[in-house]
């Protein structure tokens, strides 16, 4: 008979060798933060209304965001675009894919209604990033882009500086 400290271990080895894989299931289920919050009037909050955002909330791809009249929202995502969304807009990030060692990646938004800037990072260099509304789709490279919804149409326009545009 072996001492008890041999049947603990054995016990333990086989509840960890069960309750890990699902540990690890449930690490891989968390999504990977895609960009910040870096500003935010107070009334500004995922379009679900499932918690508020603060300075510093961490965006994912499929969230959607929503402002109030009064609540523009900064966010800076991990490939230097930044993105101001105006009041009383509703976005939502399609996707976002970023290899940071070859800087290259994909940004995909949705502008259901409102305005917002988007200032290109490293992936809006190579790739378009791409702004899709109810009637319009937006591709924006490099540069300084706003975009606005509304009455059923769209508006862009485009910036860029003077020793930068072709």
């Amino acid at each position: 008979m072996s001492p008890p400290f041999y049947r603990d271990w054995w016990l333990a080895a086989a509840l960890t060798s069960t309750a890990l894989p699902v540990g690890i299931a449930q690490a891989a289920d968390i999504p990977t933060p895609v960009g910040v919050v870096t500003a935010l009037s107070p009334s500004s909050t995922p379009a679900d209304g499932s918690n508020t955002l603060h300075v510093g909330s961490d965006l994912t791809p499929g969230m959607r965001l929503h402002t109030q009249s009064d609540s523009p929202l900064h966010v800076l995502f991990l490939d230097q675009s930044a993105l101001t969304l105006g009041p009383d807009s509703e976005l939502t990030i399609d996707e976002f894919s970023y290899d940071a060692d070859a800087q290259q990646g994909q940004i995909r938004l949705g502008l259901n209604k409102g305005s917002l800037r988007i200032v290109g990072g490293h992936i809006s260099k190579n790739n378009a990033a791409v702004i899709t509304t109810p009637d319009a789709t937006v591709e924006v490279l490099g540069g300084i882009t706003l975009v606005s919804v509304s009455g059923g149409a769209t508006q862009s326009t485009f910036f860029c500086l003077a020793n930068k545009c072709g």
